[in-house]
């Protein structure tokens, strides 16, 4: 399969999804406050930027669909199976190593790894990424939504 079939499908599953989101939020209570979005805002925000992320899909695999001259070369396709596996496997490693070693520090190794996997050149850029990231999820999933997040195991 192509990456522009690829994409078309990814299209198509993602708009599904936000249809389906958008459908399961209708149901939602309604605030009776004036200027309160109410329980379905966020939902249904995800969902629109959902839909925008599916066109934007179906717009790229239709453009790579018309430019391909071709389906990949078995060598290529080989290359893509592994380096989904790798992803994959890096994703796993992430979980089971997670509650050993705690968010911060679980998630900064990977995405410092997945950073570095995707050609960044140099270091100090994917180690700023990564602890900025790391340190910014944390603090607003910790301290602000209060979602107990994984300690270092001692």
């Amino acid at each position: 399969m192509g990456q522009g079939k690829g994409d078309i499908i990814g299209g198509s599953v993602l708009s599904l999804l936000a249809v389906t989101i958008l459908i399961l939020s209708a149901a939602f209570p309604r605030s009776p406050q004036m200027g309160d979005p109410g329980t379905a805002f966020f939902p249904n925000l995800i969902a629109i930027v959902f839909l925008l992320c599916s066109v934007g899909l179906f717009v790229e695999g239709f453009r790579q669909n018309r430019a391909s001259d071709g389906a990949p070369k078995k060598r290529e396709q080989a290359e893509i199976v592994r380096l989904r596996l790798f992803f994959i496997g890096i994703i796993a490693l992430y979980i089971i190593v997670m509650p050993f070693f705690g968010f911060l520090i679980s998630t900064f190794f990977f995405l410092l790894v997945i950073i570095k996997l995707c050609n960044t050149p140099g270091w100090p850029i994917p180690v700023t990424i990564a602890i900025v990231t790391s340190v910014s999820i944390y603090f607003a999933f910790r301290e602000i939504l209060n979602v107990p997040l994984p300690e270092i195991l001692l």
